[in-house]
Order: structure tokens, then sequence, then C-alpha cells
């Protein structure tokens, strides 16, 4: 019995052998498959790193981007942060103050400070009329393109006033910064 099992392995260790062809061909197929396996994972490894790369310098050019909005904001603020002379200052909050039908009692420089890029202006301007029409001039003073700031306001009625009882008087510091020229 052993004879015929020896016989059988024989028989298919022939058989294998005589068929080196498919031999050879299943081992180029693992090698095939090994190499390809390694390629495979080396370029994987390579694509996360191309992968995270290109998170960074997406958030790069994200950055960039906020930067050159700032610029943008930063070159409008500084258009609106107009060079002015404290008269024309002066001329157009009196014009504003007499578009809201109030009268220019005085208006007195009070100080002006400088540093090496700007001009702070300080003015004191006294108001006679209504409140509604004070608070609507004084709304869009401090809406001027030139940053303008009501400083300190004082309001009293008008006692001198015998016609109109609703007017008052307001005693106004505005504070303005521009550019120097």
């Amino acid at each position: 019995m052993q004879l015929n099992q020896k016989i059988d392995i024989n028989v298919i260790i022939s058989k294998i052998f005589s068929q080196k062809e498919y031999l050879i061909m299943i081992g180029i197929f693992i090698v095939a498959f090994n190499v390809a396996t390694k390629l495979y994972n080396a370029q994987n490894i390579k694509l996360d790193s191309l992968k995270s790369e290109i998170s960074v310098k997406e958030k790069e050019i994200q950055y960039l981007q906020e930067i050159q909005n700032q610029q943008v904001q930063i070159s409008k603020l500084k258009e609106n942060f107009k060079k002015i002379e404290l008269s024309d200052l002066i001329n157009r909050v009196t014009e504003t103050a007499n578009k809201f039908g109030l009268k220019v009692v005085t208006v007195d420089q009070q100080k002006k400070t400088e540093t090496n890029m700007f001009i702070t202006l300080s003015f004191h301007l006294n108001v006679e009329g209504r409140y509604h029409n004070i608070g609507k001039f004084l709304s869009e003073v401090e809406n001027f393109d030139e940053f303008a700031k009501i400083d300190n306001i004082t309001l009293n009625p008008k006692i001198d006033n015998k016609e109109d009882k609703n007017i008052i008087t307001a005693n106004i510091s505005i504070v303005c910064t521009v550019l120097k020229q």
C-alpha cells in the first residue's frame, strides 16, 4: 500500500512538474502581486503626505485671503480718514447744524494735538435749537468720515427765550482725528 501511495505522490509530482509553465506563471504572479502591494502602499503614504500638504496650503491661502480682505478694509478706512483742515471741519459742523435748524452761537478751538501721523483737533460748539434736532445733528456729526466724536455735551433750557420754550442750548465738545498732511 505504501508503494501505491508513493506512485500516487510521484504521479502528482510528475504532473506538477509537467506543468512548469503554470508554476512559473503562479510564481511570477505572486512576485508581481508583492511588488504591486509595496508600490501601492508607498503611493498611499505619498498620497497621504500630499493631502496633508494640500491642507496646509489651503489654510495658508485662507489666511492670505483674510489678510487681503483686511488690507482692502484698511484702504477703505484710509480713504475715509481724509486729510482735513480745522476750518473745513468747523464749516462742515456748522453747515450740519444749520441743516437741522440749529443756531450756532459760538465755536472755539480748544486744543490741537499732533503725533507722527495724526492730528487730533478738539473744539467747543454752542448751539441752540429743539432737543430732537440737536440729537439728529449729533448723530450725523458722529457719522462723519473724519472720525468725529462727541466728547462731552451739556443741555440746558434757554432762559431768555420768550417765544419758544422748547428751545434748549447745547454745549458740545467735539474731537476729530485726521491724517497729517
